[in-house]
């Protein structure tokens, strides 16, 4: 080996972190160009026909009114694209893949916060694996959905709640609740942080109140009812008169009479919350280590997923990054469940993306197999107080 060439490697050495960080991001990219021209069916049915309607009404003038379901904050992105003369399925594509990369940058961060690990190669892992991830990219790149921005600001959300810098965990749960509903799935544990770690007050709940409504300012200013956020988010919830969404739910194996269990199904699934409560509360859980953390938090979002009504198969996005993290910090015990989950996510998304086809009972059953398993495992983690 020359000198030259030794020269390069010991500079590639020093920088491996750096180039591979480079080289990871641009191969993300790649991946995610694959997919620009499949037009999914919520694209053309749902984002396209909001896009000529919001265009046709003056783009930003339009945002004095609701168009499709989404909220205030993605009608002014929409809004504000139709000013751009650009493909609109780019656009829409374009920030869903931005928010791809803030969310692999943001994990990774966390995972070294619950790790208490500076390392730069733990970091470039992190990133890695979840700005690849095959349901992220699918999500994103090919169908063309939005759930990476939401999902983004829910982790930061939890990034401060876990570094204790309550404030602001509050203002980001804030702007993540005004773009999704679904991050309703993750307030349970807050509150049952609030309950058991006793380090804020209930007005910090005000604080999401106060960034969610600064969110929709834009749709206040062009005339909209200071009571819009609230409607659009109950509109959505009867919007889709099912038990289930191409998601393998309990509901699946009961059937589908949603004006029979609609009502059973929410109040169901908030009992089974309490009773996670109550469990908390008497085994006097704490939240400072970070398998409990997520632990807890992973069940919480679980239950909300497989027992709440109208669930899609996009709505099992949070709980894939949870369960991903968890593997970090909680070891191999964890791989099972990881698998299961992402299997389920990935077989659902090839149904609707793809028309793959799939037995939802028994995609069902395996879900709620994991689901009890997991229940058992971080419940048998509690008790031992082993962590």
């Amino acid at each position: 080996m020359n000198k030259v060439e030794k020269e390069i490697l010991l500079f590639l050495e020093q920088k491996k972190e750096k180039l591979f960080f480079i080289i990871i991001s641009i191969i993300g990219c790649l991946i995610r160009l694959s997919g620009k021209e499949y037009i999914s069916g919520d694209m053309d049915t749902f984002l396209l026909p909001w896009y000529r309607e919001i265009k046709s009404m003056g783009g930003l003038r339009a945002l004095g009114s609701q168009v499709g379901d989404y909220s205030v904050p993605y009608q002014f992105f929409i809004a504000w694209i139709t000013n751009v003369p650009i493909n609109a399925v780019y656009l829409y594509k374009l920030l869903s893949c931005v928010f791809d990369f803030l969310l692999a940058f943001f994990s990774a961060k966390f995972i070294c916060l619950l790790k208490k690990e500076k390392s730069k190669i733990l970091f470039c892992i992190t990133y890695s694996i979840v700005l690849i991830f095959p349901t992220i990219v699918l999500n994103s790149s090919v169908w063309g959905q939005c759930d990476s921005i939401y999902a983004t600001f829910v982790i930061i959300a939890l990034y401060f709640l876990y570094g204790r810098r309550y404030q602001l965990s509050f203002v980001f749960l804030g702007i993540a609740f005004s773009l999704k509903l679904q991050t309703i799935f993750v307030i349970p544990f807050f509150i049952y942080y609030y309950i058991q770690e006793k380090k804020f007050g209930i007005s910090y709940f005000l604080l999401s109140l106060a960034a969610d409504y600064m969110m929709h300012l834009p749709g206040f200013i062009m005339g909209r009812s200071l009571l819009e956020p609230i409607k659009i988010y109950l509109g959505q919830t009867s919007e889709y008169q099912e038990m289930w969404c191409n998601f393998p739910s309990v509901w699946a194996l009961l059937g589908n009479h949603y004006e029979i269990l609609k009502s059973f199904a929410v109040l169901f699934t908030v009992c089974i919350l309490g009773i996670g409560l109550l469990y908390s509360i008497d085994k006097n859980i704490r939240f400072i280590s970070p398998i409990i953390f997520l632990g807890v938090l992973i069940w919480t979002v679980w239950t909300c997923l497989l027992f709440l009504p109208s669930m899609h198969e996009r709505y099992g996005y949070i709980l894939d990054i949870l369960l991903v993290y968890l593997g970090f910090v909680g070891g191999k015990v964890y791989i099972r469940y990881i698998v299961a989950a992402f299997l389920c996510s990935l077989i659902t998304y090839g149904n609707y993306l793809f028309g793959l086809g799939i037995n939802i009972k028994l995609l069902s059953v395996i879900y709620i197999i994991a689901y009890i398993n997991y229940t058992y495992t971080i419940t048998e983690k509690i008790q031992k107080n082993n962590f």
